[in-house]
């Protein structure tokens, strides 16, 4: 439980209007009616998110004390009625009033956020491990967990709510963390979930097509990623990857300083090179601000060049001395579910299981892959796209396949209420005819995966991309346990036992 307990008026700035006594003090914070605690606020959102008056009977029957709605909001409350209180945004009033509830924490916080399509997750993990290697208690909010210090804890979204996300950085606070990684999603900084955060450092990976179901055109997606570099706070630092385009938006309206980041020889204040690379990992050169280093990493590809050279940036930025770095480098490893081998010791052909989703980050994972294949083997890979998601994605990343791969077989990724055969169709428009009757297609991605290794021979690399660390499948609106790692090894221990 919070240790004190503010009032309304505490909370509120004077552009909200309070009806009730403004001397009420409250238990909680919560934009979710089902964690609204007894004594709490609950913060009914509004505009494209589901409304949130719809919850507000919930809330008032689990023990809210108080509602914040839109100005114009119709209520029809209960007696004895709960305090009211009315902002022109909700979001944004009630992102304020949870960071005042947990303490402010960010003010005790150096905030690293980072925004991009693609990386956000390995950067973020870059950060942390770096930091922790030189002794440094680094907090992390992102698509893998909430790690607050001292638990970690499974996340539902890249970015949370804004009381969920001011409740981790209070706990990251008090359990004497002295920064924090967090990864900004495009939707949470178009819905104001990271209002009351100012990065002390904002980072920017990439740009590519997608979620474009959301924003409707590639301009809108940039503008709102754009939106973190524009809320750093004073003093600080935008480090962005100069190979895109999308960089000149990304700090076009930000009021702070910038490091220019290169894996591509583009004129640039940090550079990187992946000098040789094996499936185990690689040896990297990289050349910034903290001089020059050359270190071997657990990690492999040209894009993890990029995401660990924008992280050492980062950390450098953060204080840690250049001859700290080397040593700290050497110990990162990618999160779970970038290029994951599937270990099997009687395999002579490699497995590796991927988030890639987005026709960009398959690129990048499959030319990652390439140089593993030994001789006479073959680049495979399994993919899928999401359903009730972006559909100008689907034949991109047939494209990317057709193009690098030797073999490829789509199956399923979350089809949710769409029809699996139908997204198939939607993929399979971007494979030149010549190729598709090589395609094997399979929309059970169990079977799917069971057959790319069954397939599968010496010198392969076999890819099995779109879900990563994910430990589910949806279908339907139901959410079943699967995880693409568990298939691949069960497979190939099949595979070893019958030969």
């Amino acid at each position: 439980m919070h240790e004190n307990v503010p009032t309304l008026e505490e909370l509120f700035d004077d552009d909200v209007v309070i009806e009730g006594d403004p001397s009420l003090r409250l238990r909680g914070v919560a934009e979710d009616s089902r964690a609204v605690v007894p004594g709490g606020l609950f913060v009914a959102r509004s505009g494209s998110e589901l409304q949130g008056s719809q919850f507000i009977e919930d809330a008032i029957r689990r023990g809210a004390v108080a509602l914040l709605v839109e100005t114009g909001a119709q209520l029809a409350l209960p007696q004895p009625a709960p305090v009211v209180i009315r902002a022109k945004d909700p979001r944004v009033a009630g992102a304020r009033a949870a960071h005042r509830f947990h303490g402010m924490p960010c003010d005790g916080l150096s905030v690293v956020g980072i925004t991009g399509t693609n990386g956000k997750t390995t950067v973020a993990w870059f950060v942390r491990a770096l930091l922790a290697d030189v002794g440094r208690r680094c907090g992390l909010v992102g698509t893998i967990e909430i790690d607050d210090g001292r638990e970690k804890r499974v996340s539902a979204l890249t970015t949370p709510s804004a009381s969920v996300l001011a409740e981790a950085l209070g706990r990251m606070a008090r359990h004497g963390c002295d920064s924090v990684v967090l990864e900004a999603s495009s939707h949470a900084l178009d819905q104001g979930r990271l209002r009351g955060v100012s990065p002390r450092i904002a980072l920017f990976t990439n740009l590519s097509g997608d979620h474009l179901d959301y924003h409707g055109t590639l301009e809108t997606y940039a503008a709102a990623k754009a939106r973190l570099f524009e809320s750093v706070e004073k003093g600080g630092l935008a480090i962005v990857n100069v190979d895109d385009p999308a960089h000149a938006r990304m700090i076009r309206d930000a009021r702070c300083g910038v490091l220019r980041c290169s894996t591509r020889g583009a004129p640039a204040d940090a550079q990187a090179q992946m000098i040789e690379m094996s499936r185990h990992g690689s040896r990297f050169r990289l050349e910034g601000p903290w001089g020059v280093i050359e270190s071997e990493a657990g990690i492999v590809g040209r894009h993890n060049a990029e995401n660990l050279l924008l992280a050492v940036a980062a950390v450098h930025a953060l204080g840690v001395e250049s001859e700290r770095l080397a040593s700290a480098i050497s110990a990162v490893q990618a999160p779970p579910g970038r290029l994951e081998p599937v270990p099997d010791q009687r395999a002579d052909f490699s497995v590796f299981v991927d988030y890639a989703h987005t026709d960009d980050a398959l690129e990048n994972v499959l030319q990652a892959a390439r140089p593993l294949v030994t001789q006479g083997g073959r680049l495979s890979v399994l993919f899928g796209c999401g359903g009730d998601r972006d559909r100008t994605k689907r034949p991109r990343m047939a494209e990317v396949a057709n193009a690098l791969a030797d073999r490829i077989i789509v199956t399923s990724d979350n089809p949710r209420t769409e029809d699996p055969v139908a997204i198939v169709e939607d993929i399979m428009a971007g494979v030149h005819e010549s190729s598709r009757d090589s395609v094997l297609i399979e929309v059970d991605r169990a079977r799917a995966i069971e057959a790319a290794i069954d397939d599968a021979r010496s010198g392969d690399v076999l890819v099995i991309a779109g879900k990563g660390h994910e430990d589910y499948q949806i279908i339907g609106t139901e959410r079943r346990d699967f995880d693409d790692r568990l298939i691949a090894s069960a497979a190939l221990a099949r595979r070893g036992d019958a030969s």
